[in-house]
């Protein structure tokens, strides 16, 4: 419930002001300056609108999963897998088998190239069901066995070095991304070494908290910038963004110039987080804290009287 206050209150506000954009971009352009194409268009569809207000952009199979805030299609899956995680508990007896089954089958789905469900949902439950897994694994031998701080620390490293290895390399391999983030769950459960410590600290928990503002906004941030500049373009004599096919650069003609742009659009995107966490998301929890009260109560209340 809390989990869920947090994410749809800043979820709707960001759609929210890209739909008062695109709407703005239509009287602009009913004026005869056009910013960035059609408005309502492609990724921007009014059709578009009524997946992304109930996050199942990345479930259903005719909508873009990338729609409006490219990002959230993470936030689309991972929602809807609290609700199977929580479904998943009323079998108790029986999880280690349900999140392996749940895992396997997902994985099974995308190595046969299946599209009896979207290929995000396909990676979300195989990742998010094989950490289930991991962690279940951790627990049971957690009281039995413990790795040696160096070699714990040392299996972390290892494990991001890897994954850095394989995205900056290009391959893409579900199975191995699945088993790495497995490890990673695995390893980090047992808070040992000078890595775990880095991320118990007080900056790391305060980055943490962050994290879901930093992520929902700063695609709407880099938008806004690259539209002012396209729209700065019109009234200079150089272009200020480079498109390559559909990937446009911020290139100001200097690199010193483009980095230290680039660290200004980081400090603006940690800027408004600290502002939307302070008054969307903390707002948004503790409403979820007052709303899970009431239901503990009425549950309560509705056992005395049976």
């Amino acid at each position: 419930m809390a989990r869920i206050f947090r994410v749809f209150p800043l979820r709707l506000s960001i759609l929210a002001i890209f739909l008062f954009l695109e709407g703005a971009r239509a009287v602009v352009g009913a004026y005869g300056l056009s910013i960035g194409g059609q408005p309502f268009t492609g990724h921007l569809a009014a059709s578009q609108i009524f997946p992304n207000a109930t996050l199942l952009q990345a479930w259903l199979p005719w909508t873009d999963p990338l729609s409006f805030n490219a990002p959230s299609w993470s936030i689309s899956i991972e929602i809807y897998m609290y609700l199977m995680f929580a479904a998943s508990l009323m079998l108790s007896a029986y999880r280690p088998a349900v999140c392996f089954a749940l895992a396997g089958c997902a994985l099974y789905l995308n190595a046969t190239w299946s599209d009896l469900i979207t290929l995000e949902a396909q990676r979300g439950i195989a990742c998010f069901f094989a950490g289930s897994c991991a962690y279940l694994t951790f627990c049971a031998i957690e009281a039995r066995w413990r790795p040696r701080r160096v070699i714990a620390c040392a299996a972390k490293i290892a494990c991001i070095l890897a994954v850095v290895s394989l995205l900056t390399i290009g391959i893409s391999s579900e199975i191995i991304a699945v088993a790495l983030f497995s490890c990673l769950v695995f390893g980090f459960a047992f808070e040992e070494g000078p890595v775990s410590l880095i991320l118990k600290s007080r900056i790391s928990k305060r980055a943490g908290e962050l994290s879901f503002s930093i992520y929902m906004i700063h695609y709407f941030i880099i938008i806004i910038v690259t539209h002012s500049l396209m729209m700065c373009t019109k009234l200079m004599s150089r272009s200020l963004v480079v498109e390559s096919g559909a990937i446009r650069f911020i290139d100001l003609g200097n690199r010193v110039a483009n980095n230290l742009f680039a660290a200004l659009i980081v400090a603006v995107v940690i800027a408004f987080a600290f502002i939307t966490l302070r008054y969307v998301e903390r707002p948004g929890r503790a409403l979820g804290k007052i709303c899970s009260a009431k239901l503990s109560l009425n549950a309560v209340r509705a056992k005395e009287t049976a």
